[in-house]
């Protein structure tokens, strides 16, 4: 492309099949502006070419898989923090009621005996 007399002149056909060239924010490449992606991420309220629009899209699925992995993580995280407790408290359970239990059996030999 160069800038003859005031305006563009473009050396091969390559704009002959688009309606709007336009040049795509993110690669400088041109499209067709029908053709185009709105921007999510980079340029939000932009056209973006196809190509730059389908690596966008990509990178945010990409990015919200993470983020709802993370936070699956942190429920388990907080379910084993849970369950922890819970196991703690069972323990303490068992530990109370096994000694009881061992102290009750003493009474009761000692009722049986005599």
């Amino acid at each position: 492309m160069e800038f003859i007399d005031g305006e563009f002149e473009y050396e091969h056909s390559e704009f002959d099949d688009m309606e709007m060239p336009t040049p795509c924010q993110k690669c400088d490449n041109w499209f067709d502006l029908n053709d185009g992606v709105g921007s999510e991420k980079w340029y939000p309220r932009t056209v973006i070419c196809p190509e730059c629009g389908e690596k966008e899209q990509t990178i945010v699925e990409l990015e919200s898989e993470i983020e709802d992995l993370q936070i699956e993580l942190e429920e388990a995280e907080g379910d084993i923090v849970s369950a922890n407790e819970s196991i703690n408290s069972a323990n303490k359970v068992i530990a109370r009621n096994t000694s009881k239990i061992t102290e009750l059996k003493d009474k009761l030999k000692v009722l049986e005996n005599e």
